[in-house]
């Protein structure tokens, strides 16, 4: 009698420690993935002014620039800044369109190299970022939408002259999104982004948690889809670079544990446009491509952007 109680509390003890797993994984699987997937953490002046020991913002650097607040079709605002280059007669539009977690102040220093160069700059946040609203990160689904928004913003603004996307990481993908729908978008030029939503929450979840099963990160992905009311598998950059016909630039670091180089190579290789330009920098990782390449890769960018303008 005593062996079938032990049996039987051991057994108890067994099927309560598989159901608090099964419990477990199907919260952080179903709920909690789905979130930390939708609802990146925002950028907050104390967290700016760590980075920076200070709120960058044009004004510091006594640029001429307007404030926007533009409403997007769902009612979503997105709030940035138009810099006006330092010329009467601006050579066109560099749109910046930033990562995951960012915001528009990160690009504030860039900004100044364009504008000197007779550019005008838009920064912005994304939907879910900085000081736009917007709940959720749909990785281009929307976003893509809201950049035409912008575009035709910017032509209200500049008339008939060119405009370029520049994005990086997240900011990349939602480029090659939105450039593909939008013919108003004369150029791109995008750094260290994914081929599509899919790939990047297994690259991201194998990396964070050493899981490999990319059925799991499917699951996440899915019910996130659900919650935020958009189908995940509409997000692939690759095959909007595959109706991109305006001239694009496509740069990645060769050390990019992230988002790993082969998975943006793709990206370029799906390019319909006759002038597109592959650049890998030796050594960077996923945030170090301005760093590492530094000026040479700058001027790079800079003859790119020059042959759009001419």
């Amino acid at each position: 009698m005593k062996l079938l109680a032990v049996r039987g509390r051991l057994f108890k003890l067994i099927l309560t420690t598989i159901i608090v797993i099964l419990t477990g994984g199907y919260v952080v699987v179903f709920h909690l993935a789905p979130h930390l997937i939708l609802a990146p953490r925002k950028i907050t002046d104390k967290t700016l002014l760590t980075y920076f020991n200070e709120i960058p913002s044009p004004a510091s650097n006594s640029y001429g620039y307007d404030e926007f607040n533009l409403s997007c079709a769902d009612g979503v605002n997105l709030n940035g800044w138009f810099i006006n280059a330092n010329t009467p007669d601006p050579k066109g539009t560099l749109v910046f369109i930033h990562g995951i977690g960012g915001s528009k102040e990160f690009f504030v220093s860039r900004a100044q190299r364009y504008v000197n160069q007779g550019l005008n700059v838009v920064l912005f946040d994304l939907r879910a970022h900085g000081k736009s609203t917007g709940e959720y990160c749909t990785y281009g689904f929307f976003e893509k939408n809201d950049v035409e928004e912008l575009v035709k913003y910017i032509i209200s603004k500049q008339g008939e002259k060119p405009i370029g996307l520049y994005g990086t990481s997240l900011g990349g993908a939602v480029a090659l999104q939105a450039a593909s729908i939008c013919s108003d978008v004369d150029f791109v030029i995008v750094e260290s982004t994914f081929p599509s939503m899919e790939e990047v929450v297994f690259e991201y979840m194998k990396r964070l948690s050493g899981v490999q099963l990319s059925f799991i990160s499917d699951w996440a992905l899915s019910a996130a889809g659900k919650k935020a009311g958009f189908d995940p598998e509409m997000v692939q950059p690759e095959l909007a670079a595959g109706l991109i016909k305006q001239p694009a630039l496509i740069v990645h670091g060769t050390a990019d544990v992230h988002i790993p180089m082969a998975l943006g190579k793709r990206n370029f290789d799906a390019l319909l446009s006759q002038d597109k330009t592959w650049l890998e920098i030796p050594g960077a990782d996923h945030n170090s491509v301005v760093r590492v390449g530094g000026e040479a890769y700058l001027r790079k960018v800079d003859e790119f952007i020059l042959r759009q303008l001419n």
